[in-house]
């Protein structure tokens, strides 16, 4: 796989276009997001604009590769190379003991957790949940709910002292903080089915 250092070289190094970087590995896209969540920083723009300009080659790849394991010839075939590169970069990303509401809003804004979550994610955003409780629809809720969550490790209010040290607790154990994100993200992505 590529390695941090090559994530930064394709930003900051002028003979190489991220553009084109991406076209040819596109799960470095997903590996750039890692990067920049394990340093509590968003992507550049011009990594953004790379993004960007590559999401089909994104999008087509998942699709091929969802494709292949539906498919009953998927013992005779090539073997998924891109879904477990991203899994296992969006896995980094939960575990990350950083606030990573920034980098997970930013992968929002540009359509892949659409393209990279279950479909119910993506359909969230057409569903206004105006149920007493919601104002937003579910995609901007969760997004909103990482923010808070996200924010009470800072928070300065005594009245969640007690909260906020345990999320800070439970940032520092990778797999605790992927569990309660992962549910965060996933809580109210059946109400896009209903």
């Amino acid at each position: 796989g590529l390695v941090d250092e090559e994530i930064v070289f394709i930003d900051v190094d002028e003979n190489v276009n991220p553009a084109e970087f991406f076209s040819k590995h596109p799960q470095a896209i997903f590996q750039s997001f890692e990067y920049a969540a394990a340093r509590a920083l968003p992507l550049s723009s011009s990594l953004e604009k790379a993004v960007i300009i590559n999401r089909k080659v994104l999008e087509d790849g998942i699709a091929s590769e969802r494709h292949i394991m539906q498919s009953r010839w998927r013992r005779l075939r090539r073997q998924p190379i891109l879904l477990p590169a991203l899994n296992r970069s969006f896995g980094n990303i939960l575990r990350s003991s950083n606030n990573i509401a920034s980098v997970v809003w930013q992968m929002h804004r540009l359509g892949l957790l659409g393209l990279y979550m279950p479909a119910e994610f993506s359909k969230a955003g057409a569903v206004f949940a105006d149920r007493g409780l919601y104002r937003f629809t579910v995609d901007m809720h969760t997004m909103i709910a990482l923010n808070r969550l996200e924010g009470l490790a800072d928070s300065a209010e005594p009245a969640l002292e007690k909260a906020r040290k345990m999320y800070r607790d439970f940032r520092h154990n990778p797999e605790e903080i992927l569990r309660l994100r992962l549910a965060l993200f996933l809580h109210d992505t059946g109400k896009a089915l209903s």
